[in-house]
Protein backbone atom coordinates (compact mmCIF):
# COMPACT_ATOMS: atom_id res chain seq x y z
CA UNK A 1 0.00 0.00 0.00
CA UNK A 2 1.39 3.40 -0.95
CA UNK A 3 1.57 6.06 1.72
CA UNK A 4 -0.70 8.49 -0.17
CA UNK A 5 -3.36 5.82 -0.56
CA UNK A 6 -3.05 4.95 3.13
CA UNK A 7 -3.43 8.60 4.17
CA UNK A 8 -6.47 8.99 1.92
CA UNK A 9 -8.12 5.94 3.47
CA UNK A 10 -7.33 7.14 6.98
CA UNK A 11 -8.76 10.58 6.26
CA UNK A 12 -11.90 8.97 4.83
CA UNK A 13 -12.31 6.83 7.94
CA UNK A 14 -11.76 9.84 10.20
CA UNK A 15 -14.35 11.91 8.32
CA UNK A 16 -16.84 9.05 8.42
CA UNK A 17 -16.33 8.73 12.18
CA UNK A 18 -16.89 12.46 12.68
CA UNK A 19 -20.10 12.28 10.64
CA UNK A 20 -21.31 9.35 12.72
CA UNK A 21 -20.60 11.30 15.91
CA UNK A 22 -22.64 14.29 14.70
CA UNK A 23 -25.69 12.15 13.92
Amino acid sequence: ISRKKFEKTTKKLLTNNKRDDKI
